[in-house]
């Protein structure tokens, strides 16, 4: 009888911790189901904002360094010297338009390609 009694006792601890964890369980989908709800919620706000000017700039620079990677040493320096022109800020049509170009020319020559 003894044998049974502590058997009972350990059934219904063991009943009681699952029930603990089921719902700890349901807790924890249901915080992962709001967060990724977040994070959607979120990525689309990040979507619908247009980039700043710092990431146009870095783009810009990525995109125009891409071919030097590409390039053997004198066509290298060709094609630097007409991202030179291409970029100067004294060739551009407005003061808009020449900050740009420095914003441009400054990340053209922080970027490794440029170095090669």
């Amino acid at each position: 009888d003894l044998e049974i009694l502590k058997e009972r006792r350990l059934r219904i601890e063991a009943e009681n911790r699952a029930a603990l964890l089921r719902q700890r369980h349901n807790e924890v989908v249901q915080e992962n189901y709001f967060l990724q709800q977040q994070l959607r919620r979120a990525e689309q706000q990040k979507a619908r904002q247009p980039p700043t000017r710092e990431e146009v700039v870095r783009q810009l620079a990525k995109f125009e360094c891409a071919p030097l990677q590409e390039c053997d040493h004198q066509d290298r320096a060709s094609l630097k010297k007409k991202l030179l022109l291409k970029w100067h800020p004294d060739k551009q049509p407005s003061c808009t338009h020449a900050s740009l170009a420095t914003q441009v020319m400054q990340e053209l020559q922080n970027r490794a390609e440029w170095s090669w």
